[in-house]
Order: structure tokens, then sequence, then C-alpha cells
């Protein structure tokens, strides 16, 4: 059973540590949002082929662009085949200490049958 390690925020929000095409880079675990979303500065460091732009909304958000891209890495066990990119994280990223590449949604949590939390431990574990 794969386990990652969480990084402690005052606010208890879950964030993890992943390592892409070398780099480390942290995200949000978001098991409210249908869809992962990776910073466009996440992207920088990439070459990517682009697939398509579309929009979306969240609940009290603004309308976002976003850009769907190849990038192929494992999270867990379970390789991911695309991702997808915007530039309007900015309200995520200012309720941290720190920077976040993004957050994962249901998309690639889906992929599990349980993921669990177990705040006490910090830790969150990826079940088949």
């Amino acid at each position: 059973m794969p386990t990652l390690q969480l990084i402690p925020t005052s606010c208890n929000t879950p964030v993890i540590e992943l390592t892409i095409a070398g780099a480390k880079h942290r995200f949000i675990i978001d098991t409210g949002a249908t869809h992962s979303l990776f910073t466009s500065d996440f992207a920088t460091t990439f070459k990517f082929k682009n697939h398509y732009l579309s929009a979306a909304k969240g609940i009290g958000s603004d309308i976002v662009d976003i850009l769907r891209v190849d990038l192929q890495f494992n999270f867990c066990g379970v390789t991911i085949y695309s991702v997808a990119l915007t530039n309007r994280m900015k309200h995520i990223k200012m309720s941290l200490p720190f920077e976040v590449s993004g957050l994962i949604g249901q998309d690639i949590l889906s992929q599990f049958s349980q993921v669990c939390f177990d705040y006490k431990n910090k830790v969150v574990r990826f079940v088949g």
C-alpha cells in the first residue's frame, strides 16, 4: 500500500510532495475536485505537446482557461499520462506558507479503491 508523508500546514490542508522528472513538487490533495490541476509555473520546467484548451469554473470562482498536456509520471504505482494546467491558482498559493505546484483531484484519486488520511501519523495511504 503506497504511503506518502503529509506536509504539515496550520490549517490541516493535505499537502504531499512528489518527484516528477527528477524535481520535487508539492501538491494539495483535493478530494472535492473532479480534476487535477497543475500550475502554469510548474509547466515552465517541461516541454509539452498541447492537446487542447478548454475552460472551467469552480464554486465561487471565475472561469479559468485549462490546457491539457502530455506528461507521464508515476503516482503511487499508477501511471498518469496527461495533466491539466492553469494560471489561476493564486488563491490557493496565498493560503499556504509555501508554493504548491497544483492539486490532485478525483481524476487521479479515483484510480484507487481508498485514499486514507492519517493526520495523527501525518501520512496518506493509497489502497488498491
